[in-house]
């Protein structure tokens, strides 16, 4: 099971469309759903602000899909498919209406920056600076401590995060999330035994409003509350194992 902010659902929809012949929008909602029943995980929906998300809970769209055995429960995938979607309007529908599959398939390889992370799921992790998953030492270098820790920057402002299917990391960082103004990627085993990872979208700026979380707390300047993350990165590093993937604006 995967947990997840809305560009992860972004991130997918891309990717399912890529099998979208362009004969329609409907039909490439369809390619989405395909996409996703053949990933055989499950998603939970998180993003959003605190009074989204609560909003949606009530209204039973918390849980985006659900894989349970082969039943994949798509209308609310497609519930929210479309109106993420329809929020993409001026590069994303407009591709899908007119242009066609081919004019979608080199637009979107030639202008990635449109969308800031693509997600994905794999027997092994490919990530900038790192030769692999199970061998976290930076690829350049033969230290023998590797850091935990490793930062986006400008080149790699459109990351490409890849997970092993039986990814399991810090156990003891259970429901300690860490966000900032942008994304904050967080992978290791918080809920459940099959969450694979947890991912925070830029419109969650104020905190987490909830108790377990307020460690790492603090107030901004604003007088808005907000996650102290050098704080959670302190944490990560003590314990001396766990991948944080940061990109975007929160760059040394």
């Amino acid at each position: 099971m995967i947990v997840c902010g809305d560009d992860v659902i972004e991130g997918l929809a891309v990717k399912g469309l890529e099998r979208f012949d362009g004969s329609s929008v409907w039909e490439g909602f369809e390619c989405i759903l395909r996409y996703l029943k053949d990933l055989k995980f499950g998603i939970i929906h998180i993003g959003g602000d605190p009074t989204e998300g609560k909003q949606r809970e009530e209204e039973g769209m918390r849980i985006v899909m659900r894989n349970e055995g082969e039943t994949i429960r798509g209308r609310e995938v497609k519930r929210v498919l479309v109106n993420r979607l329809r929020n993409l309007a001026s590069t994303f529908l407009k591709v899908l209406e007119k242009k066609g599959r081919e004019h979608w398939r080199k637009g979107f390889k030639a202008n990635p920056k449109e969308y800031d992370i693509v997600f994905k799921l794999s027997p092994s992790v490919v990530t900038p600076g790192f030769s692999s998953f199970n061998d976290l030492s930076p690829s350049s270098s033969s230290s023998s401590s590797p850091p935990p820790i490793f930062k986006g920057s400008k080149k790699y402002k459109n990351l490409t995060v890849t997970l092993p299917p039986n990814f399991d990391c810090v156990s003891t960082l259970t429901s300690r999330l860490a966000l900032h103004s942008d994304y904050f990627l967080t992978f290791h085993n918080p809920l459940t035994p099959e969450v694979l990872g947890i991912i925070f979208t830029p419109e969650v700026k104020t905190g987490i409003f909830d108790p377990k979380y307020s460690r790492f707390m603090e107030i901004k300047q604003d007088g808005k509350v907000g996650i102290n993350i050098q704080q959670v990165i302190d944490e990560v590093k003590e314990m001396g194992k766990g991948i944080i993937v940061e990109s975007k604006s929160y760059i040394n």
